[in-house]
């Protein structure tokens, strides 16, 4: 759906004025799983086009996370040009990676009566990444420097 990720990284940067960079992620990781979990139950079109909001919300999340890994990755010394080739060569892995996974979930729910294995696994391994991202303490989820005033 590329008008959702369009719609949700438009919004992205009101959002994270509105909620902060925590709720963002947290809130779109969270939606991105309800919208798998709508799409593994959706038995019309009608149920289908209910996982176009939560989606939307979910591809907000991209922003803050890669902003906070050069925060991080700049504080830690990493230069910058490896910092880019090791995020593309993950962003490479996952991309041959997770079709493959989807395709095996489809085919062995599929032998099982669960054609919608490959949105409940999506959702898992959404939410378990939303649990990760919460155990990350509150205080480190500003990109302030350290010992500067917050300007408002």
């Amino acid at each position: 759906m590329p008008h959702t990720s369009l719609s949700g990284t438009l919004l992205t940067a009101p959002l994270l004025r509105l909620l902060g960079p925590r709720t963002l992620v947290l809130g779109s990781t969270a939606a991105s799983a309800s919208a798998n979990l709508v799409l593994a139950h959706a038995t019309t079109d009608a149920l289908a086009y209910g996982a176009i909001a939560p989606a939307m919300f979910g591809a907000g999340k991209a922003q803050p996370v890669s902003a906070r890994i050069v925060n991080l990755a700049t504080e830690a010394g990493v230069p910058q040009g490896a910092l880019a080739a090791e995020r593309s060569t993950l962003n490479a892995i996952v991309k041959v990676i997770a079709p493959s996974v989807f395709a095996w979930a489809f085919a062995y729910g599929s032998k099982r009566g669960v054609l919608a294995l490959p949105f409940y696994l999506s959702s898992l391994m959404l939410m378990m990444s939303a649990l990760l991202a919460a155990t990350v303490p509150a205080d480190q989820w500003s990109s302030e420097p350290k010992g500067k005033a917050k300007l408002s």
